[in-house]
């Protein structure tokens, strides 16, 4: 009977030590914990570094990333410093005035629009600006008036209009070829939904 004794309490240790060899096989040590922390850890960091690197920096207006002296003369801009740019002379320039209608039916409502546009170029770009605008002064109004029966509530009741002059700068300077037009003013503007 001791013997039946002594293998029932040899079993018994044997099953409290499989369950701790088990619970510790369940539940990573401090190590295996920090281990998996750091992987994790620099995998995050190699993937920021790898985005730092794939991601274009600053573009200019005309589409080219700024190098050397042209970088500077950027950070100055965004800074508020003046540069040369801002001496240079400029010219205001009538491209018309406009009067838009858009009815829409989802809503059951009609916009009125009424604004002059007024480019500003380069008093050296004038000479050039002139023709080129002449020659595509119907396409130039259709760009415009295409801007604003496609532009949202949103955009037409802006209090600076930024976004609506911003695609009349950059769809007037694609239709002319060059990056003559350096600003587009939007005055006597008035909206009206009925």
């Amino acid at each position: 009977m001791a013997d039946a004794d002594a293998n029932q309490d040899l079993a018994q240790e044997e099953e409290v030590q499989d369950e701790q060899e088990q619970s510790k096989e369940g539940k990573p040590s401090f190590l295996a914990r920090f281990k998996m922390v750091l992987i994790i850890g620099l995998v995050v960091i190699a993937e920021c570094a790898t985005a730092y690197v794939l991601l274009p920096g600053p573009v200019s207006a005309d589409g080219d990333v700024p190098t050397g002296e042209a970088a500077i003369l950027e950070t100055q801009n965004q800074s508020g410093e003046a540069t040369d740019e801002e001496a240079v002379p400029k010219i205001e320039v009538d491209m018309g005035k406009f009067s838009i209608t858009n009815y829409h039916p989802d809503s059951s409502t009609t916009v009125r629009i009424n604004f002059h546009l007024y480019g500003v170029v380069r008093e050296e770009d004038m000479e050039l600006f002139s023709p080129l605008f002449e020659t595509n002064e119907a396409r130039s109004r259709e760009l415009v008036n295409e801007i604003f029966r496609a532009a949202g509530a949103f955009e037409l009741t802006d209090p600076g209009l930024g976004l609506l002059k911003k695609r009349i700068l950059e769809k007037t300077n694609r239709l002319l070829g060059k990056p003559i037009l350096q600003e587009s003013v939007i005055a006597d503007y008035s909206y009206l939904e009925k």
